[in-house]
């Protein structure tokens, strides 16, 4: 996650909506998911795996936006040495905090 710390001075981007085919489009295998007489468990599979994605770049979006809130205090072409520092300590504390939640509902 360090490596994203470089782009935390980019500014925030429009958060995209996450748009599920609708119930009647995959009764008749529509909604872009392979047509025809789909598998349903297979077409269930995709939609779990779009949205992982899709939950899973949310939360570097989440995580990227507050860390530029809280550590870059004067946006430009470049971050000190301290901001970058503190972008750095962010991300760590997002991602040990992540593992924390993922450990407890594990259990």
């Amino acid at each position: 996650l360090r490596h994203l710390a470089r782009g935390a001075a980019a500014a925030p981007r429009p958060r995209p909506s996450l748009a599920l085919p609708s119930r009647a489009a995959m009764d008749m295998g529509g909604g872009g998911m392979g047509g025809g007489g789909a598998d349903p468990s297979r077409m269930m599979d995709q939609v779990r795996a779009e949205m992982s994605q899709h939950f899973a770049q949310e939360f570097l979006n989440q995580m990227r936006d507050k860390c530029f809130e809280k550590c870059i205090t004067r946006p430009g072409n470049s971050m000190s040495s301290g901001e970058s520092a503190c972008v750095t300590r962010c991300f760590d504390r997002y991602e040990d905090a992540t593992k924390a939640v993922a450990k407890g509902l594990s259990n």
